[in-house]
């Protein structure tokens, strides 16, 4: 059976478990950090990150956007997608994929950042990973607005309605509020419009970290 290396709370993580579950494809979830010294993360990823992915077949991958790519070779024939299978369509969705991906980067630097000593941490650094996040919230805010009868990302419709941009978006979104406490959907209100929609669906709701 397929199997997700990785953490509860990892927006990347996460990103792999809603596609899987959208998918319809079976797998099991082995939860392990990549920060012990001990860590076997890096017995199925040499970068020792997380999340990685065993396949149907036995191979190992890792990056969630890679991952979500091999999904699409992994549903039954005929299934549903999350990517377009035209090259053009395809690289639009991935931008705005991509996009989200390096928000949650940004996020997750300032994150470890803030966990360290007080006295070390560089403001600037923190800065300029904020200046990052608040860049991308509001490009997908006027994104969005400009897309005001439309419910999702793209006009890529794959047989489930959302694409793997609108599940890194969304899983970034939820990622950042429980880990920051960060109440950004006053200053985003089409954004958080969008999310509460895309992050209703089942596969969001199961996949949900504590305190999420």
């Amino acid at each position: 059976m397929m199997q997700v290396i990785g953490s509860y709370t990892s927006p990347f993580v996460r990103k792999v478990r809603v596609a899987l579950i959208e998918h319809g494809l079976p797998f099991d979830f082995r939860e392990e950090t990549p920060y012990t010294a001990d860590t076997p993360v890096r017995d199925f990823n040499p970068l020792v990150k997380v999340p990685a992915f065993v396949d149907a077949n036995g191979e190992t991958w890792f990056d969630s956007a890679l991952i979500l790519a091999v999904l699409e070779t992994q549903k039954a024939e005929g299934g549903a997608s999350l990517l377009p299978s035209d090259a053009v369509p395809q690289l639009q969705v991935r931008r705005l994929e991509t996009l989200a991906d390096g928000i949650g980067d940004a996020g997750v630097l300032m994150f470890m950042e803030k966990k360290r000593d007080e006295s070390e941490q560089s403001a600037s650094w923190i800065a300029r990973q904020q200046e990052k996040v608040d860049n991308g919230f509001a490009f997908f805010e006027r994104y969005l607005t400009e897309r005001l009868d439309k419910d999702f990302l793209h006009d890529f419709d794959g047989g489930l309605g959302l694409s793997a941009a609108d599940i890194a978006l969304v899983c970034v979104l939820e990622w950042y509020t429980l880990r920051f406490n960060a109440d950004w959907r006053k200053q985003y209100p089409r954004l958080a419009e969008y999310a509460k929609q895309i992050g209703g669906r089942e596969s969001f709701v199961t996949t949900r970290p504590p305190g999420g």
